[in-house]
Formats: C-alpha cells, sequence, structure tokens
C-alpha cells in the first residue's frame, strides 16, 4: 500500500462528502494492520477539543488523541496523537487517517489501474518543455531588441 501512494499522487477524500482532506504528498507512516496512515499535514480537518485518554487494554491503550473530524459533514476520519507510548512515535503530532473513511483518487486517472497510460505524463512534460523553449526565445528576442511591428504584423 505504502509503495502504491509514493509512486502516484493520490489524494485523500471524506468517504461520506467527497471533500479532499490531504494528499499522499504529505505521507510519512503507513499500517496495513491497522488500516491506517498518517499525514503530515491535512486540509479541511478539525480537531475535537476534548482529549481522549485511551484506556488499559485497547489498541490506544496508554495513549491521548484526539479525533479528527471532516470540516464539512463532521465524520470522524481518524486521530491526532498528542501523546502516545513509544510503539506509536510515528503517529504523535501528525494526522492519522482510517482508510475505511476515506476515498482514495489517483491523480491523472480516468480508467482502472490496470488500464492506466503515460499519456497525461507525456502532455505535461511537453507543455513544460514548451514553455521552456518559449521562455529561451522570449530571453533572446529582448537582447536583439527586434521592434515589435517585426513580430507582430
Amino acid at each position: 500500500m505504502a509503495d502504491e501512494m509514493t509512486e502516484v499522487l493520490v489524494v485523500f477524500q471524506c468517504k461520506t462528502c467527497s471533500v479532499i482532506v490531504g494528499d499522499s504528498v504529505n505521507l510519512m507512516h503507513v499500517n496495513e494492520e491497522r488500516r491506517t496512515f498518517t499525514l503530515k499535514f491535512v486540509v479541511n480537518i478539525i480537531r475535537s477539543t476534548v482529549p481522549i485518554h485511551a484506556a488499559a487494554g485497547g489498541e490506544d491503550a496508554g495513549n491521548t488523541f484526539h479525533d479528527l473530524l471532516c470540516r464539512q459533514c463532521k465524520r470522524i476520519l481518524g486521530k491526532w496523537y498528542s501523546a502516545t507510548v513509544p510503539q506509536f512515535d510515528a503517529y504523535r503530532m501528525a494526522y492519522t487517517l482510517h482508510a475505511d473513511d476515506v476515498a482514495e483518487y489517483a491523480v491523472g486517472a480516468d480508467a482502472p489501474e490496470d488500464e492506466w497510460s503515460m499519456e497525461g505524463a507525456v502532455a505535461v512534460a511537453q507543455w513544460k518543455a514548451n514553455m521552456t523553449h518559449m521562455r529561451e526565445l522570449s530571453k533572446r528576442l529582448a537582447k536583439v531588441k527586434i521592434p515589435s511591428s517585426f513580430l507582430h504584423p
């Protein structure tokens, strides 16, 4: 799961209202067993004001966290750990989202993954090359100082 997210830019959305909450550029940690992933930064998410101190016996035992809610629909999307036991250090002061509460969208994908092509990436690369070429031409023309009447009849 982690390898797939680093190869392609993935946008994460609230599963209820589809508001964008983050992207794979900010991916810090993936825990497949817990079905969670942790992001450094998020958008459209609010933290609950009351911290929750996890009781002994649960998966969060010994940790203190705040629920993370979708700003738009208020669905609980994950947790923000403010104090952790050592094995949860990767989650502290970051945004851990539950995979079951978030939808993923691979940027540029308009077909199933097995049908992806490089057309979008090639088009972007070509556009960047064209823009670089145009900037170089503009610089050369500025040096020559050709009267604009020759350029635009």
